[in-house]
């Protein structure tokens, strides 16, 4: 997991934070620490050591959690699923105490790191929620862009 990373950093992200471009990821370190260091019970501080060694200073600036329910987060993937006709993911293999566990992490982090992770309720509708997403991002955008033009 973390060569591929390792890989992904070298030849996207780095080049284009370099460029002044905003990278948008899907999934990044705290994705790491939560499903591989609680949700598998590898351990914070492993997880965490290799995020210093790969990632080093290349951090999210805000990062955004979709927070639901495992059982409702669980049932969308399985629907999602089976409307592809592909069999389930790994993930979604593992079990409902796995995915409190993940759940729980991203949430602790969240508290651990408010200014930087904020949690989106993600059971109501898709507008709704894109709607939430977007005034963090708009207000992100804001303040980064305030404070370029100061300095």
């Amino acid at each position: 997991m973390y060569a591929a990373r390792a890989q992904h950093l070298q030849e996207v992200i780095r080049p284009a934070l370099a460029q002044g471009e905003i990278v948008v990821s899907d999934r990044y370190n705290d994705a790491s620490l939560a499903y591989q260091g609680y949700g598998r019970k590898l351990g914070v501080e492993t997880v965490r050591a290799f995020d210093r060694i790969i990632c080093a200073r290349t951090q999210p600036d805000l990062t955004i959690v979709l927070d639901l329910a495992p059982s409702l987060s669980l049932k969308r993937a399985q629907g999602r699923e089976s409307g592809r006709k592909s069999k389930q993911e790994r993930f979604e293999l593992q079990g409902m105490k796995f995915h409190k566990r993940v759940r729980d992490a991203y949430l602790a982090i969240a508290r651990q790191e408010p200014r930087r992770v904020k949690v989106v309720q993600a059971a109501g509708p898709v507008a709704e929620v894109q709607g939430e997403i977007r005034k963090l991002v708009d207000a992100f955008l804001a303040r980064r862009l305030g404070k370029g033009s100061k300095q």
